[in-house]
Order: C-alpha cells, then sequence, then structure tokens
C-alpha cells in the first residue's frame, strides 16, 4: 500500500504587523529568494519563506521512507535542507516558525 504525504503550505507571518484602526494585517516587503536553495541563507537574510515546517514534522514522526515526487523547481533541495537544519538542531533558524 503506497501512502503519500499531502503538503499544505501557509505562509510565514514573520514580521507581519497588524494595522490599530482597521485590524488588518499588513505584510512588510520582503525579497523574493529565486534560486536560494539553503534554508539558512532564506532565513538569515529575510527572504519570503513559505513554512513547511508542520510537514516536516509530520514527515519526521510518521514515516520510515518517503519519496519526494514533485515537478522540478518545486522546492525539493529547500524541503530537504530544512530537514538538515532540523536534524542539526539550529533552533535559531525556526523563530516564528511552527516546529519551533
Amino acid at each position: 500500500m503506497t501512502r503519500y504525504l499531502a503538503l499544505k503550505f501557509s505562509f510565514c507571518k514573520r514580521g507581519d504587523y497588524r494595522d490599530g484602526e482597521k485590524g488588518e494585517y499588513k505584510m512588510k516587503k520582503q525579497k523574493l529568494p529565486i534560486g536560494i536553495q539553503t534554508f539558512n541563507k532564506i532565513r538569515e537574510d529575510d527572504y519570503i519563506y513559505i513554512d513547511k515546517t508542520k510537514e516536516a514534522l509530520e514527515l519526521i514522526g510518521n514515516y520510515t521512507y518517503t519519496f519526494l515526487s514533485r515537478p522540478r523547481r518545486f522546492g525539493k533541495s529547500l524541503f530537504l535542507d530544512t530537514l538538515h537544519n532540523i536534524f542539526e538542531g539550529k533552533k535559531e533558524l525556526f523563530e516564528d516558525l511552527y516546529i519551533y
């Protein structure tokens, strides 16, 4: 039996602030990480990051073997680098993320 891990993404709220009068969230302008595949560079240089740490935690806790089948340029290397940083215990990179 094949089991699939469905990845759902939510935007990281790092740098967001709430407008006092209207109660709306305003996002801080951030750079797009075009061509950057390292998690620590994206987090340290304040690029936009879609938080996938919830899915990483589910993957670590529930699966023994996983085959990541995604199209080209879909974030496989970045996700693996995120897992690498989780296992190295670099807590400072995960502030404001689900796994912290």
